[in-house]
């Protein structure tokens, strides 16, 4: 059995049925799953991906275009599992 689990949660999975953003029932049944996850006695990350939180009616409304906030998302994304593997490291 692993010790350690890293969860990605894409932007899609969070914003549910909407094409972007937050969706309150989707959130609960995302953290539902990774507290069962952790009453296993598993170690959990969750990273969550920030694409959505950019495209869509958001980006266009902050004038950024849909490329920009491609790599925006992209960006998030990848920093966001970085941070955490250097706090896993920091606590060893």
């Amino acid at each position: 059995m692993y010790r350690r689990l890293v969860i990605k949660l894409s932007g899609q999975a969070i914003a549910g049925s909407a094409q972007f953003g937050f969706n309150s029932d989707s959130l609960t049944h995302l953290a539902n799953e990774v507290i069962a996850a952790r009453n296993t006695g598993v170690q959990v990350a969750v990273v969550v991906g920030g694409g959505n939180v950019f495209r869509g009616n958001r980006a266009e409304d902050w004038g950024i275009d849909r490329v920009e906030a491609d790599n925006i998302g992209a960006a998030i994304s990848t920093g966001t599992p970085i941070g955490t593997v250097i706090s896993c490291a920091r606590e060893k």
